[in-house]
């Protein structure tokens, strides 16, 4: 079980890296933001803010973090940056400076599904479940097509609370709303319910 929880977890964090497309800065990635910060990066950190995200991509979650934490002390309205930094302390398993920078970040854009769907990611991997799972739902209110908040209710409810039918639902609206197909959750679904007969 251990195993497919740090499979699933991977996939979870994969796929906010993934939401790292186009920009706001010109030649950077677009951050789990979106975005919509209320303060735009001064122009001089831009360079930086490019290498950071690289370095997120690279998986040098240490070097990114180092760098974000020296672009949010002069830009600290910059939600993008606040964002990314909380992933990049995720992902070196500094929780509690993961969660601050999470909650800077919605403070700043607190209508944020994305940012709700990350604060639930850091609440799963401190154990806070029933916290996780009131970010998950929030961030499901702001937007009812985040295919990602979907599959980390779907997670939640399947590895650790073993609601299968509830897991269940979410999968499959998952899978409806992504853009491409998923072979290992189709399959993980078919198992599931399966079971449940």
């Amino acid at each position: 079980m251990k195993q497919i929880v740090n499979f699933l977890h991977i996939v979870l964090l994969g796929g906010i890296l993934l939401l790292a497309g186009c920009s706001s800065v010109p030649g950077a990635n677009r951050s789990i933001a979106q975005s919509t910060s209320k303060s735009s990066l001064d122009e001089k950190f831009r360079g930086d803010y490019t290498s950071a995200l690289q370095n997120l991509e690279a998986k040098e979650y240490a070097e990114a973090s180092n760098r974000l934490n020296k672009i949010v002390a002069s830009n600290p309205g910059f939600v993008d940056g606040w964002a990314n930094l909380a992933l990049a302390q995720l992902k070196t398993n500094d929780i509690p400076r993961a969660k601050q920078s999470a909650a800077n970040a919605l403070q700043l854009e607190p209508q944020s599904a994305t940012l709700e769907n990350l604060l639930g990611l850091i609440d799963v991997e401190d154990g806070a479940y029933k916290t996780a799972e009131k970010h998950y739902s929030r961030a499901l209110e702001l937007n009812p097509n985040l295919a990602n908040a979907h599959y980390n209710l779907a997670l939640l409810n399947d590895i650790y609370y073993q609601n299968v039918a509830r897991a269940i639902q979410h999968y499959e609206r998952y899978l409806a709303l992504i853009n491409n197909t998923d072979p290992d959750t189709e399959a993980w679904v078919a198992e599931l319910k399966r079971k449940l007969k």
